[in-house]
């Protein structure tokens, strides 16, 4: 998501925010973890709201973030 263009990356986390089973979290590793807050962190400021769509869905609303 950080090096994809801007439109393909809004696109790819529309497309898990809306395609993903409502209220089923996915089963996420200490390092997978670590990997979404880093690809969050690095990417557009103007995706953030994308990555809140999917963390909503996820039931996960940290998700993104640093604990």
């Amino acid at each position: 998501i950080p090096r994809a263009h801007p439109g393909l990356a809004t696109a790819l986390l529309e497309g898990i925010a809306t395609g993903w089973p409502e209220e089923r979290a996915p089963q996420l590793t200490p390092e997978q973890r670590a990997t979404l807050v880093e690809a969050a962190r690095t990417s557009a400021a103007a995706l953030g709201v994308s990555f809140d769509k999917v963390a909503a869905r996820w039931t996960m609303p940290n998700v993104f973030r640093v604990p």
